[in-house]
């Protein structure tokens, strides 16, 4: 590996553990308002379900329905207060049953 390279791993690997390290250290000290800590809880939230919705639609323009069965799948188990594994394989397991029910797999 050249030297240009590891330098390059290293200073990603930096900012990437100072910018998620510092704040948690800070951010067990301070005592934040209910409200507050409601809103970081939603936040990632928010930010997956901006990043899912297009690729849902966009899946296979053929079959539009089944990446919405997909999502419809993900939601009812998040509403449930299932693990994010169980969310993410049963959402797949429709889109691969949807699949090979209509003989594409």
């Amino acid at each position: 590996m050249r030297e240009e390279i590891a330098l390059l791993i290293l200073g990603m690997a930096a900012a990437t553990y100072l910018t998620r390290g510092i704040p948690l250290f800070f951010m067990n000290r301070m005592k934040l308002s209910p409200r507050m800590e409601r809103f970081l809880q939603l936040t990632p939230i928010t930010a997956v379900s901006v990043l899912i919705y297009p690729g849902v639609l966009e899946m296979d323009t053929a079959y539009p329905y089944i990446g919405v069965a997909g999502a419809v799948v993900a939601l009812v188990l998040s509403l449930k207060k299932r693990s994010v594994v169980e969310v993410v394989l049963g959402s797949v397991a429709v889109v691969f049953l949807l699949y090979w029910g209509l003989g594409i797999f």
